[in-house]
């Protein structure tokens, strides 16, 4: 996807800006979950605490 910012006599696309806008909070908000996973794991292999079950305990 090409944003192109010089004038082009027409209305900007606010909609896609919006999304555009959007779809990078989510994948920086994804990397931030997924480099918090990778220390909260590096942390339980450190102290030998094995990785938690998936299964909920009732």
């Amino acid at each position: 996807m090409v944003l192109v910012f010089a004038p082009t006599g027409q209305d900007p696309l606010w909609g896609a800006l919006f999304l555009t806008v959007l779809s990078l909070g989510c994948v920086a908000y994804a990397a931030r979950l997924a480099m918090r996973e990778l220390a909260a794991k590096r942390i339980r292999r450190e102290r030998g605490i094995p990785e938690p079950s998936p299964r909920q305990l009732n």
